[in-house]
């Protein structure tokens, strides 16, 4: 899997990053995150702007937040007045859209619609995490609050990624030493774990805090969108067992795809992709409760970190009890909301992000318990069901309506894909693969405006200047070139995206214009054969199987499901045997970008380094990848004679080894002479290995295998 073990720079980022600011939105330009995160947090989040007869009118102090609406206000509180604050990340700005045709927020009509003169003050920036909130809510503490509303946990570690100074390596080595002590976890697992414990601790402080100063807090739990979106990461159609599943489910037959997903689940319980897609055919069979189980581990093991996760709710639940302390279970709601109880499809706008139609149900979760912190139960206080609640602020927004300036929902979700685009651009392998969430919402946008899709598709210009909103800077995220860099990858996503939603003749041409742009590009001549497959076309699926440069592990599984690996093997006889990655006499290749050393318990997976492919003892043969490490290892009693390795720009491999079970393992050294390092053996999956240092601009490396 290429993207399975980012740690700190999956974990932060936020497509929000790229929402526009439109009004009614706490927003920060799109490029500027690092700005946003480590140098305007140093100045106050309000400042005085004025003052007349005593009293002083604050400001947003910080660019991200000044788009907000109704952030002004004045010291001291006037009589009578309800000051509520909003603090958190994006989810929390989400509370300052206006709703849908209207022109004032959900919470501020519902505060009108119970009687309060209301004052609904969102600090919500995206990428703020917990420290960051805290900071906020330590500033609003001297402004009179009547009550706080916290929404955070989907932007954990940002410091940690872009912000340089003491403080955040101290807290780089606080998670080394973690994981010091927790060594025999994944790294990356480690990672999570950290920051959740980091999180919980600055929760701590909040709590003590609001009891301090006798303000109630209401945490919130955040939803997040299970059905639609699938982890990060590609197929890993390397696994024969996965790749039986997905060429049932490309079929139609569920039952033999779900069979073959609770294997490969079983098989490799922490990959995230396996739970996803049986949470997919499950729903193909009509078992939404099964469904939203494997849907829920998904997320839970989903290791990017940008969709709160059952332990991060968990979390969030655990800090709401105490004194003074509320909790709006957003989460809840929003799974009581969904059709069979699975959230999803029209209720978000990514992963993440509830869409504009669902801000009502937000509001009046959160309002349900700012009615209890005003000391009112909701039922004295003609609190309405949520159902009845959400029809009223319905009511409320047509008596208000005004035109809806917010930019279309397809400008938007384009904002978002590009964003994707453009990061899964810079991670290393992201070009030989595709990756699900991009093709995800390619479908999503062609089911909403397929006109508009096409059209921005047509040149990297005719897509930049649909995400390129008038007044701000959103753009500086993907700039032109960068578009120009992703538009290859980008055009066989597209063609996955077709294909998936049946426009076979619209995916073919998508891949063939790939191609045109990047000849070698093995993902397209992969996915344009298993449309073909579809098509029923076996003849040119075959075809494009055999014409991929790239010898590979995923291609010979389809081919050998659909009964084509005899005639792939006398098309390219660089395929040698059976593809089989149970077979126990095979050796296999990964990709990683830090070195490695042969701690015990040593496996690649297990330090972010993803599976290329692998081989029969014996054979030669190459594996694209752009990694800086390449790891040769072999399982079981295999062992594996290593002649020589070859990088893909010509250069054989010299002296920069580090072995692990390894005999003579120099002697794999410049090009092949006869002379083996032998790897193996001794038995065991977790020993026998080769690690070899790419030179620079690698895409790959050959290994030359004797018999």
């Amino acid at each position: 899997m290429i993207f399975r073990q980012k740690i700190f720079f999956p974990l932060f980022f936020s497509p929000a990053l790229l929402l526009p600011a439109a009004p009614g939105f706490c927003s920060g330009a799109a490029g500027g995150y690092q700005k946003t995160l480590c140098e305007d947090i140093k100045k106050p989040f309000f400042s005085p702007s004025g003052r007349a007869a005593g009293i002083v009118t604050y400001k947003p102090g910080r660019p991200g937040a000044a788009a907000a609406r109704n952030n002004s206000f004045v010291m001291p509180k006037p009589g009578g007045t309800k000051r509520v604050f909003v603090i958190g990340e994006s989810n929390a700005a989400l509370l300052a859209r206006p709703c849908p045709g209207g022109d004032r927020d959900c919470l501020s009509l519902l505060a009108g619609y119970y009687g309060y003169k209301a004052e609904i003050l969102n600090c919500g920036m995206p990428g703020y995490d917990a420290d960051r909130t805290f900071a906020v809510m330590k500033e609003i503490m001297q402004y009179s609050p009547d009550a706080v509303v916290a929404l955070v946990g989907n932007s954990e570690g940002a410091d940690l990624s872009v912000c340089p100074g003491f403080w955040q390596k101290l807290k780089g080595r606080g998670y080394m030493a973690v994981n010091f002590l927790r060594w025999r976890l994944p790294p990356a697992e480690v990672a999570k774990k950290f920051l959740l414990d980091e999180q919980a601790a600055v929760f701590r402080r909040m709590a003590r805090l609001a009891a301090g100063k006798k303000v109630p807090l209401v945490f919130c739990t955040l939803p997040g969108n299970l059905s639609d979106f699938p982890p990060m990461g590609d197929l890993p159609l390397e696994d024969r067992l996965f790749a039986s599943g997905w060429d049932a489910y490309v079929k139609g037959d569920h039952a033999a795809a779900r069979a073959a997903f609770s294997g490969y689940a079983e098989k490799r319980p922490k990959d995230p992709l396996g739970r996803y897609y049986l949470g997919q055919a499950l729903m193909k069979m009509g078992e939404p409760a099964a469904a939203r189980g494997a849907f829920r581990s998904a997320a839970e093991l989903d290791l990017y970190n940008d969709n709160c996760s059952i332990s991060c709710n968990s979390v969030i639940r655990r800090a709401a009890s105490g004194p003074a302390l509320f909790l709006a279970d957003l989460e809840e709601k929003f799974r009581l909301a969904a059709p069979s109880g699975v959230p999803g499809g029209a209720m978000f706008d990514d992963r993440t992000h509830w869409s504009r139609e669902y801000d009502a149900l937000a509001a009046c979760a959160v309002m349900d318990r700012l009615l209890e912190a005003f000391g009112r139960s909701p039922s004295a206080a003609g609190g309405l069901p949520l159902s009845s609640c959400v029809s009223a602020v319905n009511a409320l927004t047509l008596k208000s309506a005004r035109p809806d300036k917010w930019p279309a929902k397809t400008a938007v979700l384009a904002r978002y894909l590009v964003f994707y685009m453009n990061m899964l651009n810079g991670w290393n392998g992201f070009k030989e693969r595709l990756a699900e969430v991009p093709t995800v919402f390619l479908q999503r946008l062609l089911r909403l405006d397929r006109r508009f899709l096409i059209r921005i598709s047509e040149s990297p210009e005719a897509m930049y200047a649909a995400v390129t909103f008038p007044g701000d800077a959103g753009a500086d995220a993907a700039p032109l070139e960068n578009i120009r860099l992703f538009w290859p990858h980008y055009l066989a996503h597209l063609g996955e995206a077709l294909s998936r939603e049946g426009e076979i003749e619209l995916a073919r041409k998508y891949f063939t214009r790939s191609l045109a742009w990047a000849p070698e590009y093995e993902s397209a001549y992969l996915h344009r054969g298993i449309l073909r497959l579809k098509a029923g076309d076996k003849k040119g699926a075959l075809s494009d199987f055999a014409r991929s440069p790239a010898v590979s592990l995923r291609i010979y599984n389809i081919a050998k499901l659909n009964g084509l690996a005899e005639a792939l093997k006398e098309l390219r006889p660089d395929y040698g045997g059976d593809g089989d990655t149970e077979d126990g006499n095979r050796y296999f290749v990964y990709g990683g970008e830090a070195p490695l050393s042969g701690a015990a318990g040593f496996h690649p997976e297990e330090h972010g380094y993803a599976l290329l492919g692998s081989a029969p003892e014996g054979t030669t043969m190459f594996f694209p990848g752009r990694s800086r490490f390449y790891a040769i290892v072999v399982h079981d009693t295999a062992v594996l004679k290593v002649d020589a390795l070859r990088f893909s720009g010509g250069a054989y491999c010299r002296g920069s080894f580090s072995d692990g079970n390894v005999k003579d393992h120099q002697a794999a050294n410049g090009a092949p002479d006869g002379k083996a390092a032998v790897l193996g053996g001794k038995g065991g999956y977790r020993e026998g290995y080769l690690i070899a240092a790419a030179e620079p601009g690698s895409r790959g490396i050959k290994v030359f295998a004797l018999p």
